[in-house]
């Protein structure tokens, strides 16, 4: 009796294991069939903004083709979303992580409020299943949480810093990657370098010398930051980046510099410079297509021009001398045309003379 009740307590136990097991395994991952991450979250979203995510989904076991059906179920904001593959793909054998990008476009008169829901991903084997057989489907599910609001947001991450190549007498250049991650378009509002020398003795403080460039919301772009450290000599230093959005620092950095000798790098072209080699090109390809315009209408449209004019003349105001003048033009320009042809042919009879005579001569020897 007591091994029956020793047996229905472990039955229960085992059960119970199973089941806090099912409960708290993620509900992007099941059975080697996963998503990461499995939520699409933006409670900061503007009217007429897009927001994109991307959604890695993987497998441990691409032995086969899988067929994928998506199912969008976000009341209210069904229409926003899309995925770049579509609703129904097929994840390709081999592919252990397939990535997709979820896209979300507020309309102009979306409502401010929240939005909640999901997309449901369910997967099933491309090949049609054989008789007596049962095909196994995997499923995972993305949660869905948007919010649109009236107030603008301006904040950033700097994701990468890049020092550019630089020597005396030249800007320093430095390539930020941000992302905007607030609402609206926007951009850093400055950015500072404290530069030492390597035994940490101050040298100077100087601001970004150029404005610098906006990015979209959501967007990952590379900017550059100029300062003006023409006075610094060739050698090594320390400087301390930092990055404000407002009076905020949203990035601080200590970083390495090294300015090259003045004429280590090659020359320079600045926006200026690519300007005027533009305007200059431009200006000859304007002359030429003028010159050969000039020439077309001198020797095709000038005469033409001329006796329609004459004509004109003579027959509003039936002057006689304009029309003797027309016609003994007339007759002169063609007289010219035939002058003309008769050289051009003379010229070739007697290029073509000499080697005609030497023709002659060996034929009669």
């Amino acid at each position: 009796m007591n091994t029956i009740a020793l047996r229905r307590k472990l039955l229960a136990l085992s059960l119970s294991a199973i089941f806090l097991l099912a409960l708290f395994v993620p509900k992007g991952v099941r059975a080697g069939f996963g998503i990461s991450p499995p939520y699409v979250n933006n409670t900061e979203l503007k009217r007429g903004s897009i927001y994109e995510q991307q959604i890695v989904i993987v497998r441990d076991k691409p032995d086969e083709n899988l067929q994928a059906d998506l199912n969008i179920n976000v009341p209210g904001a069904e229409d926003w979303i899309s995925v770049d593959k579509g609703m129904n793909f097929v994840l390709p054998a081999g592919a252990k992580q397939v990535p997709i990008t979820v896209k979300v476009e507020v309309p102009k008169y979306a409502d401010y409020q929240e939005y909640k829901g999901n997309i449901t991903i369910n997967t099933k084997s491309a090949k049609i299943p054989q008789g007596g057989t049962v095909a196994i489907a995997l499923g995972a599910q993305i949660n869905i949480d948007l919010k649109v609001v009236k107030e603008d947001i301006i904040d950033f991450a700097v994701r990468n810093i890049k020092i550019l190549p630089t020597e005396e007498n030249r800007a320093l250049k430095l390539l930020l990657s941000v992302e905007n991650t607030g609402n609206i378009l926007a951009a850093p509002s400055k950015a500072t370098l404290e530069i030492y020398d390597f035994n940490d003795h101050y040298v100077a403080t100087l601001d970004n010398a150029n404005q610098l460039h906006k990015i979209q919301p959501y967007k990952t772009e590379d900017i550059t930051a100029e300062f003006a450290t023409n006075s610094l000599q060739s050698g090594s230093y320390w400087i301390n980046l930092k990055v404000y959005s407002g009076e905020r620092i949203i990035r601080e950095s200590r970083l390495s510099l090294n300015v090259l000798p003045y004429g280590s790098l090659p020359a320079e072209r600045t926006e200026q410079t690519k300007k005027s080699l533009l305007l200059i090109v431009f200006l000859l390809a304007v002359f030429s297509a003028f010159a050969i315009l000039l020439k077309i209408w001198r020797n095709h449209f000038r005469p033409k021009c001329i006796l329609g004019v004459c004509k004109f003349i003579s027959h509003v105001f039936k002057c006689r001398h304009t029309q003797k003048w027309l016609e003994h033009w007339h007759e002169k320009n063609k007289s010219t045309k035939k002058t003309s042809k008769v050289t051009v042919k003379t010229i070739r009879q007697t290029a073509t003379k000499p080697k005609a005579d030497a023709k002659k001569k060996k034929t009669n020897k």
